[in-house]
């Protein structure tokens, strides 16, 4: 099961590619972080459809069917086991409120949560075809599940590349037992007119990449400060790995060993800016240029889950920190008094 997605920084931002776990995506939507919340509430608060649909734009989105490159259909990087389907305009909360047990029945569907206006629903349905190519395919099928006779399903969002919204809404439903739609390919359906290119990275490879620290990761940054800091977890991994493998730091070795430690330091909690500093001090001084150094800290945080092993770390120091009691507890002489 494919779980990465993309995420940019609004719907027009086609470039600023950042890879996140679908479930990292779904758990900032149920809790929130403070910008999102603010944006989202301002949203809600409008009495217009045009005011809201101005404001909605400055929001961040994400690519539920996948990773890009660049958020255009032609530049999938790879395809995931989700697509995101829109109802939109109910015409009450009563009426959203009942579509939402609706929904619980179909056993595919993921997750759902309320849209930006207050008065739509986004569902994410859990798939088993692998070929994006046959996305239109999987789109259609899903539409007539959904859509017939439902005049709130939105049928014009089938591309493949489609941006969904961040949103806020506490009430959010993940199904904790979602079995995959099983996809067959309809001969009846086809596929969409256009080419759908996967695998379209950059020439420069990680050179390419580019990082920003989102307002969710420095809320969770500055949470686990209190516990272990930045420089604390750098300075672990120095003492009890690092300095033990010089290796790392020969030709051949570099390139793999750089890309370990950034991907450690992103998943320990630590952050960008932090890890790059670091890390382009040790590599810059072992030969490296510093954009190759900026390029793959930038792709390991890109491409895996902020704080996702914090628990591991700070499992590891109170271990270390158990041991050494042991040592010195049982280097303590016993004195016996002479006869």
């Amino acid at each position: 099961m494919i779980k990465l997605v993309s995420t940019y920084d609004n719907i027009t931002d086609v470039k600023s590619f950042s890879a996140k776990d679908i479930d990292h995506i779904l758990t900032l939507i149920k809790y929130g972080y403070p910008q999102i919340i603010s944006q989202i509430t301002a949203i809600r608060n409008m009495t217009s459809h045009e005011e809201q649909n101005i404001a909605k734009k400055e929001l961040p989105v994400f690519t539920c069917n996948g990773t890009f490159y660049r958020r255009n259909n032609v530049s999938l990087l790879q395809y995931s086991s989700f697509i995101a389907i829109d109802f939109d305009g109910f015409s009450s909360y009563t009426k959203l409120q009942a579509y939402k047990e609706h929904l619980k029945t179909f056993p595919f569907v993921y997750a759902f949560f309320v849209s930006p206006s207050g008065m739509g629903l986004k569902a994410i349905v859990k798939h088993n075809n692998t070929n994006p190519a046959h996305h239109y395919n999987l789109f259609v099928q899903l539409h007539r599940i959904f859509g017939m006779n439902n005049s709130n399903f939105d049928s014009v969002v089938s591309d493949i590349s489609r941006g969904t919204y961040f949103s806020y809404d506490p009430d959010l439903w993940l199904n904790p037992c979602c079995k995959p739609f099983e996809f067959v390919y309809d001969l009846g359906i086809g596929d969409k007119k256009g080419k759908v290119v996967t695998g379209k990275k950059p020439v420069t490879t990680t050179a390419s990449y580019h990082y920003e620290t989102s307002d969710a990761d420095r809320l969770m940054n500055g949470i686990f400060q209190g516990i272990m800091t930045d420089k604390q977890v750098i300075s672990y991994m120095n003492n009890h790995f690092w300095k033990k493998q010089k290796e790392d730091y020969q030709e051949g070795n570099r390139q793999s060993s750089l890309l370990r430690k950034a991907s450690q330091l992103c998943k320990y909690g630590v952050l960008y800016e932090n890890a790059l500093e670091e890390l382009k001090f040790r590599y810059c001084y072992a030969g490296l240029e510093e954009e190759e150094v900026e390029g793959k800290v930038a792709y390991c945080y890109s491409s895996n889950v902020f704080g996702s092993n914090r628990k591991e770390i700070l499992e590891m120091r109170e271990e270390s920190r158990r041991k050494a009691n042991q040592a010195n507890s049982g280097t303590v002489p016993v004195s016996v008094p002479l006869r």
